[in-house]
């Protein structure tokens, strides 16, 4: 605010242009008491409380406080000077709320949220208050809000913590003032959701042409609800209660929040263009399906951004597929920066084995879901081929609702079930696991006979039909791919999720469907800004921890001095500074045993090499203090920790892991070394090979100004305890024990 006119004349206009100007703020500002504020006359000097209209008459007659520029009794905040009028104050957020509101505000994007998104607009740009240079009023909202939905704070603590902020902030401040405010405030960040109104009997939805119905057309029941719980048809209601909601979720909005971050974008085409593509299966884009579906369709197969979807049939709101399938819809890929017709389809259902009776006709349960103790000599059944599957379903007809008796003469035909949906590509699976499709009737085989096996030794009672599980396993991979990309194990994870977000056992869905809409939106939001914490995802208690740290079973012992010049010899070997000189003392030993073998050579430099070394360093002024530091060697209290965290790792001693639920005692490094045929070999290999072991002590070698973390370890003989099996897996035998020589590795290494 524009000061200058406190130099002007009294009685000039810019001197009582001014005044009004100061007492319109005063007034917005500063806290009144009794309607009166502090006159900062030159008679009152900000000591005495005084009317507007009197403040008004003391600077116009007495003049004001010429050096009173920092109004901080007449509520400007100390040592803040307020910008000049019309001046912008500049935002040093480092959020990219441009980005967001940007991406946001592609076409079809705001469809859902049109009428706010302007205000959105206005929100990212709004300090949040009169010169605040490092929130805006979007950025702190979706800030409080990322803390709720990480810590699941309920809506009313959120309130209660506005209103204290409220309090604590300059009164000129923009934050909201309640939940309900914020939630205005983010509602078009949020994704879309629809409630549509069911019946009692879950006879009917009320929407397109009984979307003004008051009564079921199936049952009759009314679509409303009394206080007492009845239900009436009773148009006079001034606000009648639905007696059930459908919360709907809408996929094309959320497909088009996966394309509108140029991060997951590029993701979505992670199998085009970062798979490895091989022989073997690794993803469900090497399976057959896959292929069948690219050559039946090759315009679906052409576009690599269209999705193929996984059905999962464990009880969540149906998705209509036709227009993504037929019509496909328009969407902004933000990686690409170019719009395009994005189609989807379903790759396949995603569902647990019992599921197989609703969904594929297996026999799951009643008297043929078990061996019966008899012997079998029936061929077992061909499995149904597309055509003949379709034939079975298509002309099945399903009512809903409770109160309608069911036909139990079909009752082997499949039932309909309710839906939920993911995306293959929005997981980005990269993982190792590789199947060679040449060992599958191998497999095939084996599966059946450990089943044949199992039954000579276990009671007819142990086989039910989750036992056969295995026998199903091998098609199906031979089919879609990799199975565990597609088993139910995730989607019943997420639905624990998804249950723990009621908060109100009333109304679970409603619950459900508000925590999930927030929480999505400051996932997508949390990329924007710079200091939100993804939602969900656990925060590493190793960050800090790339240099080390000990973390418990501190002592301090005193060590015998063979193992101590051991760990001195191997923290020689790997300081840097030192490698000139033991490169000076090998050609040394050169120099005066000529005739000595390279492995000779070698063992005499480690039994030598500190006491040269300490003579050399000793006799040069110009050394380092680090090397001086050396030279004088390590402490013979060496302090010994049993557990360390570095590299972002824990580590425990055994002796710990014994006592631990978790194994943090393993350890592997890669060793450059050179290897001897024989005792007379003068040309030794030099080779990179991986050493296992376990860690049994772990030392802070003092050198006085500092210490080097040591594990002492417990090495398994690379020759005869390591090898791999078919699969690739590494297998470790830690009872064939070696290079017990050299123990030591830099806990930098490990």
């Amino acid at each position: 605010m524009n000061r200058s006119w406190i130099q002007a004349p009294r009685i000039s206009d810019e001197y009582e242009k001014g005044a009004e100007d100061f007492l319109k703020f005063a007034q917005q500002h500063a806290l009144a008491v009794g309607g009166k504020y502090f006159c900062l006359c030159i008679n009152c000097v900000n000591g005495r409380r005084q009317a507007l209209v009197v403040i008004r008459s003391h600077l116009i007659c007495d003049d004001f406080i010429r050096s009173y520029t920092n109004w901080i009794w007449n509520g400007e905040l100390p040592e803040v000077s307020l910008p000049a009028d019309n001046e912008a104050v500049p935002l040093e957020t480092g959020d990219r709320m441009e980005d967001m509101i940007r991406d946001l505000g592609q076409e079809g994007f705001l469809e859902a949220h049109a009428p706010y998104y302007e205000d959105l607009e206005t929100d990212s740009k709004l300090p949040l208050y009169l010169g605040c240079t490092t929130f805006t009023r979007l950025s702190v909202v979706l800030a409080l809000v990322n803390l709720k939905a990480r810590f699941g704070w309920s809506d009313k603590s959120l309130t209660e913590l506005l209103v204290l902020l409220n309090n604590m902030l300059p009164n000129d401040n923009k934050l909201p003032n309640s939940h309900y405010e914020a939630k205005k405030i983010l509602c078009p960040v949020g994704l879309e959701y629809k409630k549509i109104h069911a019946c009692h009997n879950d006879c009917a939805l009320y929407r397109k042409e009984f979307a003004e119905l008051r009564n079921c057309p199936t049952c009759g029941v009314s679509r409303y609800k009394q206080n007492d719980g009845e239900y009436t048809d009773d148009v006079a209601t001034s606000n009648p209660r639905p007696a059930k909601v459908c919360w709907y979720l809408p996929i094309i909005p959320r497909f088009k929040q996966l394309f509108a971050t140029a991060h997951d974008a590029s993701n979505l085409k992670w199998h085009v263009v970062d798979r490895i593509n091989d022989e073997f299966l690794r993803h469900p884009t090497d399976s057959p399906q896959w292929k069948t579906i690219d050559h039946l369709y090759p315009e679906f197969g052409a576009e690599p951004r269209n999705l193929r979807l996984g059905l999962a049939s464990d009880d969540m709101n149906p998705f209509d597929m036709r227009k993504l399938w037929v019509d496909g819809v328009d969407v902004y890929d933000a990686n690409q920066g170019e719009t395009f017709r994005l189609h989807a389809m379903i790759f396949c259902t995603i569902n647990d084995f019992p599921a197989h009776g609703n969904l594929s006709g297996y026999s799951v349960k009643g008297h043929q879901k078990a061996f019966n103790g008899s012997q079998e000599t029936e061929e077992p059944s061909e499995p149904l081929a597309p055509h003949e599957v379709y034939d079975r379903v298509k002309d099945i007809v399903t009512v809903f609702g409770k109160t309608h008796r069911k036909d139990h003469a079909n009752k082997n035909i499949w039932k309909k079930r309710i839906w939920s949906i993911w995306v293959y590509e929005n997981n980005y699976i990269r993982n190792h696991k590789v199947i060679d499709p040449k060992q599958l009737d191998d497999l095939e085989n084996e599966a059946a006979i450990i089943l044949c096996q199992l039954e000579m030794y276990f009671p007819p009672s142990f086989f039910d039909i989750m036992v056969h599980l295995i026998v199903h396993l091998v098609r199906e991979i031979r089919l879609c791919g990799p199975v565990f990309l597609r088993w139910m194990y995730p989607v019943e994870r997420y639905m624990k999720v998804l249950k723990g977000y009621t908060k109100n056992p009333n109304r679970p869905e409603a619950s459900i469907v508000e925590q999930y809409v927030a929480e999505k939106a400051i996932e997508f939001c949390s990329q924007y800004i710079e200091m939100a914490t993804p939602v969900g995802l656990p925060q590493s208690r190793h960050g800090s921890t790339m240099e080390g740290r000990g973390t418990r079973g501190f002592n301090v012992v005193t060590m015998d001095r063979q193992q101590l010049a051991q760990a001195h010899l191997y923290v020689l070997h790997n300081t840097a500074e030192v490698i000139p000189y033991i490169d000076a003392h090998k050609q040394h030993l050169c120099r005066i045993h000529p005739k000595m073998n390279m492995m000779r050579l070698l063992q005499e430099h480690n039994r030598t090499f500190i006491s040269w070394f300490r003579q050399t360093i000793f006799v040069d002024d110009s050394v380092s203090d680090t090397l001086r530091l050396l030279a004088v060697g390590p402490n013979m209290n060496v302090p010994t920790r049993k557990g360390y965290d570095i590299n972002q790792y824990s580590f425990y001693t055994k002796s710990q892991d014994d006592k631990s639920s978790v194994q943090n005692s393993g350890v592997s490094v890669d060793g450059q070394l050179e290897h001897f045929c024989s005792a007379a070999d003068n040309n030794p290999i030099e080779a990179c090979m991986p050493y296992y072991g376990v860690i049994e002590e772990i030392w802070e070698v003092d050198y006085g100004e500092f210490r080097v973390p040591l594990l002492k370890c417990k090495w398994v003989n690379g020759n005869t305890g390591v090898r791999k099996d078919k699969m690739g897996f590494t297998l470790v035998d830690l009872k064939k024990v070696g290079y017990k020589d050299d123990p030591f590795i830099m806990a930098t290494q490990a």
